[in-house]
């Protein structure tokens, strides 16, 4: 498959993509947008304080260059000027366990596959998921533990979820 189709699959496990799906769950049912909105922010919280303290090198790093950590994030309020939030964010990100972009995949499409109760749809929901976690191996960004790590505390996330709330 081409690097176009992987950048363009990677794309759903963003941030934004994220956070507009949990937004459109809105449109659904309240308690499925505040569900899905709750568990967003947990997997973002979560996932980046494991890398924050837990570094693995990237597979497109094989030197293990990270960022010099910009400050202590127990003060948390350099994180309002935008230019420490940014190295933050780059120190954080120069990690690669878990993917973030396979626990926020696997998180919603198992949300939303609780929520509909169809095997089609969770068939369909599973395997964007899939592709999306192995997108991030194709561009080099994690390995199989990554992807593998990041789909575990999605789904153990949402079966969690799920089972207190749906």
């Amino acid at each position: 498959m081409t690097k176009r189709f992987w950048n363009l699959i990677s794309l759903f496990g963003t941030f934004g993509a994220g956070a507009a799906i949990s937004l459109l769950a809105f449109a659904i049912e309240a308690k499925l947008g505040w569900l899905m909105l709750a568990n967003f922010a947990l997997i973002t919280i979560l996932a980046n304080t494991y890398k924050a303290y837990r570094f693995k090198p990237r597979p497109d790093n094989p030197e293990g260059i990270r960022p010099p950590r910009p400050f202590d994030p127990r003060h948390v309020w350099r994180f309002l000027n935008p230019a420490d939030a940014i190295a933050y964010f780059k120190y954080v990100d120069a990690g690669s366990m878990p993917s973030i972009h396979s626990a926020r995949s696997f998180n919603q499409a198992a949300l939303l596959a609780a929520y509909w109760i169809s095997w089609p749809a969770t068939i369909a929901l599973l395997a964007l998921a899939a592709l999306v976690a192995w997108s991030r191996v194709v561009k080099r960004r994690h390995d199989r533990a990554d992807i593998t790590a990041g789909a575990i505390c999605g789904l153990l996330s949402a079966a969690a979820s799920a089972a207190l709330f749906l």
